[in-house]
């Protein structure tokens, strides 16, 4: 199968930026946040904000915020941080407003013009290598004077260290990262050719890192466990050695039993299971899992389980929920079954010029999607049917309700035909000569 994919290019931009920056969220830092000078008289200085004398009168309150960003390793400032204004704290949303940081440290940033009257509760700063610092309240309020304020990042710390098997060899493609409480927030790197990886912006405190090679068949893993303060530099080694993978086999069909395909699925560990579980359940959420055309799916786990399985519309992004179940897993596989009861099921089917159903040996389908900017993407898959002979005469998969239209070609027999659509309860019957 080929999934060939189109964007909007300035929101492509954005999100690239937005993810460089957020998949390096880190613990929160101290911070140092100097007032203007505002006595009578006194002139504030041009290059740097000064300590509020007391007794002094405040400074009205301007719609910018303006400030300098420093290394609390040198006091140096820090090119190319990210400034945020932050409708919620922590800030989860897109931002109100964002600026990075010009060559002396410098920023000024204020609401765009759609924000209305909403106001910002907190200045969020990031910068690579740097631990993350939010100023709200009278910190808030203080960079929003003529003077500004100035933020002090502390460095985040630094592990480092190499992967290599039993036999003492260097390990490539070994995901190492820290454990964290979303794959969003994930800090990792990929070993190279001698085995070394480098997490330059770790966050603090008592942290697990993990090291996973991703394998089919086998399970190769490998956690530690390290308490952090800023500005460490740490060295942690791994040896990793796997163990059989178990197993959770299946198929998804709708109410009628028919299979589906394109079905999202995620693995959502509780609280209480082994920390190696929920790490696999994470690493496998950064991955694109889905049924195949033929209803058929297979996830490789750490233990038997139960392990809590979510099925989704296409995928988690759509935040479309079809069904969820609790499954077990075995070194041969099971063969669970899944129905999805919703109603918004797109059957597609090819027929001759006599109305005779004809077995499909080649699809596509593209849809397109809109997002709240009215930007549109667009994904187109390409693929060949796999199924066995008297499964092959239909095509079932969910229609995401983010979607704005669907096209779908399928062909066989020597005939070909195609529709579009713009609702689920759209006929997708296809007719060709």
């Amino acid at each position: 199968m080929r999934v060939v994919r189109f964007a909007c290019a300035a929101a492509l931009v954005v999100y690239a930026v937005h993810w460089l920056v957020s998949s390096r969220r880190v613990a929160s830092a101290d911070l140092r946040v100097e007032e203007a000078r505002g006595a009578a008289g006194a002139e504030p200085a041009p290059t740097r904000p000064q300590p509020l004398r007391a007794g002094a009168p405040a400074a009205a309150p301007t719609k910018a915020y303006r400030g300098t960003v420093t290394s609390g390793r040198d006091g140096r400032p820090i090119a190319e941080a990210n400034v945020m204004l932050c409708l919620r704290d922590p800030c989860e949303d897109e931002p109100l407003a964002d600026f990075v940081t010009d060559d002396d440290g410098t920023f000024e940033v204020e609401p765009d013009g759609d924000a209305g009257p909403l106001q910002p509760r907190a200045l969020v700063v990031r910068a690579d290598g740097f631990l993350e610092a939010a100023l709200r309240g009278p910190e808030l309020a203080a960079a929003a004077r003529p003077g500004g304020v100035e933020v002090t990042l502390e460095p985040a710390p630094r592990v480092h260290g190499r992967v290599r098997a039993p036999d003492g060899s260097a390990l490539e493609g070994v995901r190492v990262g820290v454990f964290q409480r979303s794959a969003a927030e994930e800090i990792w790197d990929l070993t190279g050719d001698t085995g070394e990886y480098r997490l330059e912006s770790a966050p603090t405190g008592e942290v697990t890192v993990y090291a996973i090679l991703d394998d089919h068949e086998e399970v190769q893993a490998a956690l530690g466990h390290l308490s952090l303060r800023p500005g460490d530099e740490r060295t942690l080694d791994f040896t990793l050695s796997g163990q059989r993978a178990h197993k959770v086999t299946g198929r998804v069909v709708d109410r009628l039993g028919r299979p589906l395909a394109w079905v999202g699925l995620t693995v959502e560990e509780p609280a209480s299971a082994s920390t190696l579980d929920r790490v696999w359940a994470q690493h496998l959420g950064g991955q694109s899992i889905q049924t195949g055309v033929d209803g058929t799916f297979e996830l490789a786990l750490v233990s038997p389980g139960p392990h809590h399985v979510k099925l989704w519309a296409w995928s988690p992004e759509d935040k479309q929920l079809l069904a969820q179940a609790d499954l077990y897993a075995s070194e041969h596989g099971r063969d669970d079954t899944v129905t999805v009861w919703d109603a918004d099921i797109v059957h597609c089917s090819l027929r001759d010029g006599r109305g005779r159903a004809v077995r499909i040996s080649r699809y596509t389908v593209g849809y397109e999607r809109t997002d709240g900017d009215g930007c549109v993407s667009s994904i187109r898959i390409v693929g060949s049917s796999g199924w066995e002979p008297g499964l092959a005469d239909q095509l079932s998969f969910p229609w995401a309700r983010s979607f704005a239209s669907l096209s779908v070609r399928l062909a066989g027999e020597g005939i070909q035909g195609e529709a579009l659509l713009r609702g689920p309860a759209e006929r997708c019957e296809l007719s060709g000569q």
